[in-house]
């Protein structure tokens, strides 16, 4: 503005260049031209749109502002339009400077001429309104019949899903139907989607989208909207699915069909919606040239500015990742999701570190406005104060020293100052819960966080955050989740308000969070950077009585073996006191009757006792599957009912858990961390092929238990008495104060008995040689060998076996092969080799003769059935 300007003022009050460019927008106006921006007086051609409802630039203006002798500034615009609506062959000119020189004459008929153009411009209005309505019928016929199921590619590239939207077909494409609704849910609109891009009419650039009507206040609803709930909305279909979905659709989406289109939406929205908090998930339109406005971020502030409780987040790219493969700006949470996926979409949009943008009421909590303190001194005092009240443990003298020494005019002010800032920082400690832009928060701080939580680091694993109450390692989604709902204050703004961060952001960035170095599996005394498995025992030990429970592991477990009963409680003892190293012993209770207390030492007396350090399945995929994050820190693990005996794989795990001292686990989500292991396995069943036992085998002990008990009510309920009534505390004295210095599970448990044996016999594969001479015997016929005529006539299907009949030797392996196509079992053909067939006939009685037909002798089928029952049982007693 020049001197000369400055002279005029009354003029020039009565005559900005805001209110001559707003006089030009109204002379427009009533030609029909819609134009609500400033005015570009560079003297340049721009291009506009200019027709309410139609969004091709077809109409035009040139601008120039001018200054006279007297630095009066005058605005001159000169416009048209390319469309036969409003086009005129004589352009329409505003200027500023003939309003002061027209007559009365020419004033007349200036305005006959605009009141001429008003009613025509209101007659081509009405037409157009009922071309708008009865394309708005059209259009709602159109959704109606389409379909609401359908695929789109357009979809499948954005990676959203289907809300509320139709499909249509049009040749090989499917187009989608976006439903464009007023503030009274009428469909006044479509937008349509394409699957290709194509040029519309008029147009030159490509593009995939289309409105089939005039677009003003319309929007479309993704979810069901409550008023004093929040809503989000956001610029365009895929953005507002991506933030929709990406939140678990934990909040109803609005989608805006333009930045520009804020403007009308949300008033309408806080109008209907008056008390919900509104959250526009805005673009951020980032441009090469700085000097170009971030329109999506611009657009949607202005919008929050003139609404209460209206906020404004945006998509923050990584460093490195801002553009896609093409070289293009990524702009919006669409992009965002496909490029680092949703739960960092969902962590942006509502966990991003805040610092009270909006200033809320609440930051003052005394009552107090922010005119109290308009004193820069005053001002700066009580930011201060806030500071140190929020932040440090300081008393009431603190506060008031520091005010004085820092501002020595304040020293009367000073005790005021100081109390009502401790006063306010009272509603900002730790578990208090706030209004953080719309949203309740509990605030936090880093020593609750660092109790939860720990950084595992040790050598040669993967870095993984792990919870530090039940050892458990959590996935990145986890641990954004579960602290999505707190922030911690880290100080006040120059206002004196306080300033947040999301607890997730604040605690992993922060250098003194804890971090473990070692993993360790004990009971034993640690230091403060190994992370230890073992988080406890369920129930506290203290001397007490525990007789019935003692009682019932001598006379019900190891049916009164005295051996069996001073092992058994020497190894409890033994894997009690030596948390992480595992006894090497599978100990089974078997019973073929139910109910006969098994389940009562394992389930009641030792599972409770271990707690956390235990575990309880009827599932062996819990144990052997690829997530077996489930036997992390496990020393008692009980399986009831898990095994069969010609389940080979099972065994085999379980047999390797019961020795492995180390073992890879993995859990959804989380890389694979190798821990230590010790697992001290108990087995429960009412079979007595429970689990397979090879010949040999070192590791299984299994107990028989005696049924004498079941049905004995009187008994179970004097033993459960005992259970609940401290013998658990007193039983877990009992065997933490066992000495079992000298014992060793794997010499000192007596693992060969009756038991064990019939298991490792019932494991034998039911495909064995043995099992088909064994059943030869039983039915005195040779399984598998087809009978002579005689027999045949008679209606047999096998050969009968006949004490010193002579068969070549093939005859008896052919038999065989024959009975095993026969064998139904869910276990794993193993039959025995072709090799072992004869040595096995020789040791059953089968004499041989060896001429040219080598032919062998039938034995009598008792003393064979004797042979090979001492086969079966030697292997069971090996």
């Amino acid at each position: 503005m020049t001197q000369a300007t400055v002279e005029f003022q009354p003029e020039i009050q009565a005559r900005t260049i805001s209110e001559l460019q707003e006089q030009a927008r109204q002379q427009m106006l009533t030609y029909g031209f819609y134009f609500d921006g400033l005015f570009d007086t560079s003297g340049k051609r721009i291009d506009f749109c200019g027709r309410q409802g139609d969004r091709r630039k077809t109409e035009w203006y040139i601008a120039s502002l001018d200054t006279d002798s007297k630095g009066r500034q005058w605005l001159r615009v000169t416009y048209n339009s390319h469309h036969d609506t409003l086009k005129s062959d004589k352009n329409y000119t505003f200027n500023s400077t003939t309003g002061a020189s027209l007559n009365d004459h020419e004033l007349n008929e200036q305005k006959a001429r605009v009141a001429a153009m008003q009613q025509k411009r209101q007659q081509e209005q009405g037409v157009e309104e009922r071309k708008q309505q009865e394309k708005a019928k059209t259009d709602r016929d159109r959704f109606n019949k389409a379909s609401d199921e359908g695929q789109s590619t357009y979809l499948s590239r954005k990676q959203v899903g289907a809300h509320g939207i139709r499909f249509e077909k049009t040749g090989n494409e499917a187009v989608i139907l976006v439903p464009m609704r007023d503030e009274n849910g009428e469909i006044q609109a479509l937008q349509e989607i394409y699957e290709t891009k194509r040029t519309f009419w008029n147009e030159t650039k490509p593009r995939d989208k289309n409105f089939t009507n005039a677009v003003k206040g319309l929007f479309h609803v993704i979810g069901n909207i409550v008023d004093g709930q929040l809503i989000r909305v956001s610029e365009g279909y895929s953005t507002s699915v991506s933030c929709y979905e990406s939140t678990e659709c934990t909040a109803p989406h609005v989608v805006a069909f333009s930045a520009g289109a804020y403007k009308t939406i949300i008033p309408i929205l806080r109008k209907q919606y008056p008390n919900s908090f509104i959250s526009i998930c805005a673009d951020n339109n980032v441009r090469d040239n700085p000097e170009e406005e971030n329109t999506g971020v611009r657009e949607a502030e202005r919008a929050a500015k003139e609404t209460d409780r209206c906020f404004v987040v945006y998509p923050i790219f990584p460093e490195g990742k801002e553009r896609d493969e093409e070289g293009n700006r990524y702009a919006d949470f669409n992009d965002l999701m496909i490029a680092e996926g949703k739960e960092e979409v969902r962590m942006q949009i509502e966990n991003t570190t805040y610092s009270n943008d909006t200033e809320e009421a609440e930051s003052l909590i005394d009552g107090q406005s922010e005119n109290e303190y308009d004193s820069t001194d005053i001002s700066k005092a009580t930011a201060n104060a806030r500071r140190r009240a929020i932040t440090n443990q300081v008393t009431l003298d603190d506060i008031i020293r520091d005010i004085r020494k820092q501002h020595p005019t304040l020293k009367d002010q000073a005790k005021d100052i100081a109390t009502k800032a401790l006063s306010w920082a009272k509603n900002f400690q730790t578990g208090f819960e706030i209004i953080v832009n719309g949203i309740p928060k509990t605030i936090t701080d880093m020593k609750s966080l660092d109790s939860r939580l720990a950084q595992l680091e040790a050598p040669g694993q993967p870095c993984v955050i792990v919870n530090r109450k039940d050892a458990l390692p959590i996935t990145n989604a986890d641990y954004n989740k579960r602290l999505s709902g707190e922030v911690v204050v880290v100080g006040v703004n120059e206002k004196g308000q306080p300033k947040y961060v999301a607890a997730n952001k604040f605690w992993e960035g922060n250098t003194h969070k804890h971090i473990y170095r070692n993993i360790v599996f004990t009971n034993k005394q640690t230091n403060k950077n190994d992370y230890n498995l073992f988080t406890g025992f369920g129930v506290e030990p203290k001397q007490g009585n525990c007789e019935k429970i003692l009682n019932h592991i001598k006379d019900v477990v190891c049916s009164g073996n005295k051996t069996n009963n001073t092992a058994l409680l020497k190894l409890l003892a033994w894997q009690m006191q030596n948390i992480g190293r595992p006894s090497r012993i599978i100990t089974g209770l078997q019973s073929i009757e139910q109910q006969v207390g098994k389940g009562c030492l394992l389930g009641d007396v030792l599972a409770p006792i271990y707690g956390n350090a235990g575990f309880t399945t009827s599932d062996i995929g819990q144990i052997i599957g690829r997530f077996n994050d489930t036997i992390r820190g496990k020393a008692f693990i009980f399986l009831d009912e898990c095994l069969f005996a010609g389940d080979r794989k099972a065994a085999d795990a379980i047999k390797s858990l019961a020795t492995a001292t180390r073992i890879g686990v993995e859990s959804k989500g989380v890389p694979t961390v190798q821990f230590p292991c010790a697992a001290n396995i108990f087995l429960s069943t009412n079979h007595p092929d429970a689990a397979h036992i090879e010949e040999a085998d070192a590791r299984y002990w299994i107990l028989e238990v005696k049924p004498h008990r079941k049905g004995d009510t009187n008994y179970f309920e004097k033993l459960y008495a005992e259970i609940n009534g401290g013998g658990l505390s007193a039983f877990m004295h009992y065997l933490l104060n066992l000495d079992v210095r000298e014992f060793v599970p794997q010499r000192d448990v007596p693992i060969d008995n009756e038991a064990k044996n019939t298991m490792i016999r019932n494991s034998i594969n039911p495909y064995d040689a043995r099992k088909w001479l064994e059943d030869c015997c039983h039915t005195h016929m040779i399984l598998g060998c087809t009978p002579r005529e005689e027999y045949k006539q008679a209606g047999y299907r096998w050969e009968f076996w006949k004490k010193g009949e002579e068969y070549e030797n093939g005859v008896f392996f052919t038999a065989y092969a024959e009975w095993l196509k026969n064998v139904k079992s869910p276990v794993a053909p193993k039959p025995t080799a072709a090799n072992n067939f004869g040595a096995l006939l020789n040791t059953a009685g089968f004499e041989s003769r060896r001429d040219a037909q080598r032919r062998r002798t039938l034995p009598d089928p008792s003393e064979c059935l004797k042979k090979v029952t001492e086969m079966l049982e030697s292997k069971g007693k090996k």
